[in-house]
Order: structure tokens, then sequence, then C-alpha cells
């Protein structure tokens, strides 16, 4: 499983991979998880699920990332047997173009790409998952390629999956708001929203803040100067439950929504980078 993050971006693709991984785990495969992370606290995530973590020192298109990674899948296919479903390679980052998947699958592994777009020209995988509200038309990809696209097919990690049957009472106002608008350094949005909410005037709100990479200080003023409890979260180890505490959220339209409607959340969405446009409109 290949996928890339660090504590200012791409933390919804490492946290999907995450929940497959998790998966694949309890049906009883292994995975190793290969990514360029300088986060220590992702990196703990992935290994707090007895899944082994490969680290590599630069990100593709750099040579060095692509010798690596099949290296890794042609020794992982010579030391499969018969009895095994076989070695797949799953690679989530849009830099992962056609001649790397290309290359994966010539060192004997099948290929799935995890994508969200359909922004390559083209796609030599085997199998392509849009968990978003994706068309089959947009897919340049070769004759027998597999297409898991929809919402049917979202990457829920175990940790939402024990909130499957709780239901949910939506009160008619929200007083507990919880804002979460990516990994990112965001202070100007975040800043933003807290001034947007400062005109409901409703001095007995709650709000909690997914700070991501976005510092404190940034904002501080801000906090300081609304009239209602502000709590500032800089890393948050049990995202369900923090989605299980609010009434409303505000939120990225990035892969935190899904998890958001699934935990049955009422959310406004912002566009906080323009590939999340796309998601956005179709959601909305």
């Amino acid at each position: 499983m290949r996928a890339d993050a660090d504590e200012r971006q791409g933390v919804g693709h490492f946290m999907r991979c995450i929940a497959l991984a998790e998966a694949w785990r309890q049906q009883g495969g292994s995975v190793v998880f290969v990514s360029h992370c300088d986060s220590a606290p992702l990196r703990s995530r992935v290994e707090s699920g007895d899944i082994r973590f490969l680290p590599v020192p630069t990100s593709h298109p750099d040579p060095a990332d692509e010798r690596a990674i099949v290296s890794l899948v042609t020794d992982c296919c010579r030391k499969g047997d018969s009895k095994s479903p076989g070695t797949w390679a799953v690679v989530d980052g849009y830099h992962f173009d056609y001649e790397y998947q290309k290359a994966l699958r010539e060192a004997g592994s099948r290929v799935m790409v995890i994508d969200d777009m359909a922004h390559l020209p083209k796609y030599g995988a085997n199998i392509i998952l849009n968990q978003n509200l994706a068309h089959p038309a947009e897919y340049p990809c070769e004759s027998g390629t597999g297409l898991l696209l929809g919402p049917r097919y979202v990457l829920l990690r175990s940790d939402f999956l024990v909130y499957s049957h709780r239901r949910r009472i939506i009160p008619s106002v929200a007083r507990k708001v919880l804002v979460t608008v990516g990994g990112g350094e965001h202070s100007g949005v975040i800043a933003h929203v807290i001034a947007s909410l400062d005109r409901l005037q409703m001095p007995d709100l709650e709000v909690r803040i997914v700070m991501g990479s976005t510092p404190r200080e940034q904002i501080a003023e801000a906090i300081q100067s609304s009239p209602f409890r502000i709590e500032a979260l800089p890393y948050v180890s049990d995202m369900p439950a923090l989605m299980s505490w609010a009434d409303a959220a505000i939120s990225a339209a990035g892969s935190t929504c899904w998890e958001l409607v699934f935990m049955g959340v009422p959310t406004l969405l912002l566009i906080v980078a323009e590939n999340q446009a796309p998601n956005a409109r179709a959601l909305s």
C-alpha cells in the first residue's frame, strides 16, 4: 500500500488507506504500508493496527521511489503461494501516474488506484476505487478494469464502524459545533469560520476545532475575542467520538465529509482546495 502524507497535507489519503489496511488485516491478509511520511502521529496510527510501516526517503517522480516499491512488490510476489489471493499494490496520491501503475503490474502484482478526480489522461490499474460520486465515463482505462465508484465503497476505519447502529438525535438548534478543514495550514479559513460563528450571538455555543498543522497562535486573537467557548485540538486520535459529540459540523469537502455523512452529522461544506469542488457540488 503506497500513500504519502505529512502534517500539512494528504492526511485524508493516509487515513483511508489505513481503513483498507485494517479491513484486509481482519480478513487474514498481510499489509506493508509504504510512505514518504514525516508525521510521527500518522506513522504511529499505522503501526498501532499491527501493520508494518516501511518509510521511503523520497516520493514519485523521484526514481528512487519507483525502484523501492517495485523491489518490494517483486519480493512479495516471489514469496506468495498458490493458495493466496496474490499480491496487490494499492496506490493513493495524485502523483502516481500511468507509468508508475504500469511498472507495478510489470513487477507481478495487481494494482488498485484510490482516486478522487479522474485527473490522469490514462489509468493502468486492475481496479479503480473512487468513493465520491463519480461516473464510469470519466475514466480512460483499459478494457477489463474494475470500477468501484460511489459512496457504497467509502473507506471507513474500524473506529467509525462501531457507531454503525447508533441513532443520532438532531437538536433544533446546534450548540456544539465541530470545525475540521483538513490537515494543512488553514489559519485564514479557521479565523473566518470563527468570525462567522461570532455573528450568531450565541454565548452558550461550544466549538471544537481540529487544527491540523495550523499553529494555535495564528488564531489566538480570534479565540480570545470570541464570546463563546473554543477548544483548539492540535491532534485528534478519536475523530468518531468528536463527530458523535457534535450537533453540527463545518468541514472541508475532502474525505472527512463521508465520515460525517456516516455519523449523521449535519454539515456545512467548505472548498479549501480546488480538487474538492466536484465533490462539494455533487454532495450539494
